[in-house]
Parts: structure tokens; sequence; C-alpha cells
């Protein structure tokens, strides 16, 4: 999509288009979204099938009516792939159902177990995907799948079982605790961890698997800073105004080192030096 602005200025670009030619449908199309560049939607058909087939074309011809962006159709079936999901209506009762949906000519290229990259790193990678995988999937058989073959791709990858099978049972712990949670409470649970967050110190270092572990930092801090030996706790400290110092707990935030990426591209333009790009530009 180009630099950060690109998405947003396509979003509104198309949403003024869409302002125009949706309310037109609005008979037939039960539901119509969009992620920038990616449109789903449900298409209710009309008993009479010329009609319909004729208001299908007459809808296509009217989004590609839009001064030069051209859109792709698939033909109306009924499953369809949108973003990283498969949507499907069960023919049996009419229900809608969801799996995940991975493109075929994706690497999975995870991390390798030799790189020195934070342990956080990991554990994320395989929290966050599994989280995924239960919400997308409705089908159990489905979740066993895609919980399967994410396993194995981190094996091929180098990745050892003895590593691997706790990290994966805690996530599947944390993933089924996530899903039989409620909206509320999620709510709350976010609220509670941001007012959390913003009661911390944080001590962005580059990680090196050989430095002392971040846990090690956090209970110096504590010892020292938070609970110096015979002092008030820091936290408890009068700040002015009848308050107390905002700070609970640190935070260690790694970044990795750097990398060939950054040292043969540059990831801020701003940071060149020469001639501006304009004078180039004839």
């Amino acid at each position: 999509m180009g630099k950060p602005p690109a998405p947003g200025w396509a979003t509104i670009f198309e949403g003024l288009h869409e302002i125009k030619f949706l309310p037109e449908f609005k008979s037939n199309l039960l539901l119509y979204v969009r992620f920038i560049d990616d449109v789903f939607g449900i298409w209710v058909p009309t008993d009479n099938s010329t009609t319909d087939e004729l208001s299908w074309l007459k809808l296509k011809a009217e989004v590609n009516n839009n001064h030069g962006l051209e859109w792709e159709f698939e033909e109306r079936s009924m499953a369809v792939n949108f973003l990283d999901m498969t949507v499907r209506i069960d023919s049996t009762n009419g229900s809608i159902k969801t799996s995940l949906y991975e493109k075929p000519m994706a690497l999975y290229l995870f991390i390798p177990p030799h790189s020195a990259h934070p342990p956080g790193v990991l554990t994320g990678h395989i929290f966050g995907n599994l989280l995924r995988i239960f919400r997308l999937n409705s089908d159990e058989a489905d979740i066993i799948k895609d919980t399967l073959t994410f396993y194995d791709r981190f094996l091929v990858r180098g990745h050892k079982r003895d590593v691997l099978t706790p990290l994966f049972l805690k996530g599947i712990k944390n993933a089924r605790k996530y899903i039989a949670t409620s909206k509320a409470t999620r709510s709350r649970i976010k609220e509670e961890k941001h007012e959390a967050a913003s009661r911390r110190l944080y001590l962005h270092l580059e990680y090196h698997p050989h430095n002392p572990p971040s846990h090690k930092i956090q209970q110096l801090f504590d010892s020292i800073v938070l609970h110096p030996p015979g002092e008030t706790p820091l936290n408890e400290v009068e700040a002015g105004h009848n308050e107390t110092v905002p700070i609970d707990a640190l935070t260690i935030a790694y970044h990795r080192a750097p990398n060939f990426g950054d040292k043969f591209s540059y990831r801020d333009i701003s940071k060149r030096t020469g001639p501006p790009v304009s004078s180039f530009i004839g």
C-alpha cells in the first residue's frame, strides 16, 4: 500500500464512492463490508433469475465506475475467502461456518531457534496464532488440524518438542479461556491492563542472549528503587497535590539488534543526506 497514509486515503476515496451507489442495492445486499481493497458481501437473489443477474452486473459496473480503479469480482458462491478466513454457508442447515484461510504460496518462515530474539517473541507468536486459530474456526476438527499444522511448521524450522509442547499447551488453555470469556469481562480486563500499564516504567533495551535476564533487572529495580531498604516505597512517596508517585513496576521492552536489512536498506529516508527526492523529478 506504499506510505502509511495510503490505506487511509484509499478507504476515504472508495468510501465516498460507496455512499453514492450502495443505497440502490440495499434490497439485494444483506451485508457489505470492506477492508481497504478487500470487500465481502452477502447477496440475496431475487426470484427472477434474469432480473437478479442484471442487478448483479449493474452492481459490478457501479463499483468500477470510480475514475480508474478496477475491482476484480469472484463469482457468487456458497463459500468465499476473505482476508485470513473462509466463510461458507452450510447447505444442510443454512448456518454460517468459518475456518482459517492461508495462502497456498505462504512459506511460513518462522524465526529459527538459534536467532537472537527475546524469548517472549516465540511465546507471543504461539499464543497469538493459537488464539487466531480458535477464533476463526467454527469446527473443533479444523481447530485440531490447524493447531497440529502450526506445531509441525515450528518443528521444520528446527524448534524442539520439549520447548514447543509446554508453550502450545499453555497457548491452547489461554485460547479456550478467552473464547469462554464474555465480551463484558474481556472489556473489563482490558481496562484493568491499560490502567496497570499506565503505572509502569518501560526500559527499552537491545536484546542479547548473554545479558542478564529481564526478571533479574526487574528484581533489582523493585528492591532498590520501588522498595528501598528502610525507605518509603516509591509508590507511597508524596508527589504533590496529595498524590503519590504513579509507578508500580518496571517492564523491560526489548528490541532486536540491527540486521542486514537495517544496514543495507533505509527505514527512515529523512535520515539520508543529500539532495531531496524532488530534485530528481523532471
